[in-house]
């Protein structure tokens, strides 16, 4: 769910709500240690965390607290525990949002004239290209360049999402799939592209994607680990790389090419 920066999974705050990532350096772990020192018992009660800072309930909070190095503590436990039960209220209600009859699935698929938030299917079709960007630029800007530094020396580990449970290379995995998924659909970006002349184009993106999956494949994991190895280093750089070239064509010839602009993401602005 992370690739859709727009529809219920951003609606009140809840993108950062879900996984507030990345924070400034240090600021989750420093308020988790400042608010968790006293106990505070209303933590422990799924509704009461939903009310408190994104830093605390969180799954990047719920990571913390599964995979640190702390010993077993029965109150932190239930802080985990309601975390979870916060989680599942908070993806039923964005489910429901999303299914229906009058949810925004039906909203984005078939926009009408009068609709609040897409009235032409080129309102819809910006939203998914912005998306689709957006998804890219996150894996190349955060996901990769942020921890491999501009060299392995500059390397930050614990810049990776997800470093804790070693699931940085599997979150990226999953990302491009849902982004190659997203794009490759019967009425996707792809379908559109060429129904526009742009097949060309089309093949390209296609194979970049592909590319960048099969390319992750082979890299070694868990990547906080593994970076260290110049050669691993090195296959995170190519793959950054080709990326960043995908996006290129996205943004310099597919958009231009349907008539659409890439517009804001999640990363813009601070």
């Amino acid at each position: 769910a992370q690739i859709y920066t727009f529809g219920p999974v951003v609606r009140k705050g809840r993108y950062s709500r879900i996984h507030f990532w990345p924070g400034r350096s240090g600021a989750t772990a420093r308020y988790l240690r400042k608010t968790l020192k006293k106990k505070p018992m209303e933590l422990t009660d799924a509704t009461e965390i939903g009310k408190k800072s994104v830093a605390i309930h969180s799954l990047v909070a719920y990571e913390s607290f599964m995979f640190g190095k702390s010993e077993v503590d029965p109150y932190i436990c239930r802080v985990g525990v309601a975390i979870a039960r916060f989680q599942t209220s908070m993806i039923e209600t964005i489910l429901d949002e999303w299914e229906g009859t009058h949810g925004f699935r039906q909203e984005i698929l078939s926009p009408l004239p009068d609709g609040i938030v897409y009235r032409s299917s080129k309102d819809s079709a910006n939203d998914i290209m912005a998306a689709f960007f957006g998804g890219l630029e996150n894996i190349t800007r955060l996901k990769l360049r942020r921890p491999l530094g501009k060299s392995i020396e500059s390397a930050k580990p614990r810049r990776f999402e997800n470093w804790r449970s070693g699931r940085s290379k599997r979150n990226i995995d999953i990302n491009l799939r849902a982004l190659e998924t997203l794009y490759n659909s019967t009425f996707g970006l792809g379908a559109l592209l060429r129904r526009r002349g742009g097949a060309v184009i089309d093949d390209q993106i296609r194979n970049k994607l592909t590319r960048a999956i099969d390319r992750l494949k082979t890299i070694p994991g868990p990547l906080h680990v593994t970076i260290e190895d110049p050669q691993v280093w090195n296959e995170l750089d190519r793959l950054h790389r080709g990326i960043v070239k995908l996006q290129k064509i996205i943004s310099g010839e597919a958009a231009p090419k349907l008539g659409l602009v890439i517009g804001f993401n999640s990363l813009d602005g601070d």
